[in-house]
């Protein structure tokens, strides 16, 4: 019989020129578990951090 998983991830994609790319956090699901909320909000930063960077070397 299968327990619960053993590891779990959360990712964010986004299309960066035009090409569909994803950012993701992995481990045990415990711990993925009690640091949700952190991991979402790190991969949402990152996400707009990575396109403004790459919007600002677009428009230079």
């Amino acid at each position: 019989m299968w327990g619960p998983p053993e590891l779990s991830a959360v990712a964010v994609a986004f299309d960066f020129a035009g090409d569909l790319h994803g950012l993701s956090i992995g481990g045990p699901t415990e711990r993925t578990r009690e640091q949700l909320h952190e991991h979402v909000a790190t991969l949402v930063n990152a996400k707009q951090q990575i396109l403004l960077t790459w919007r600002k070397s677009e428009a230079a």
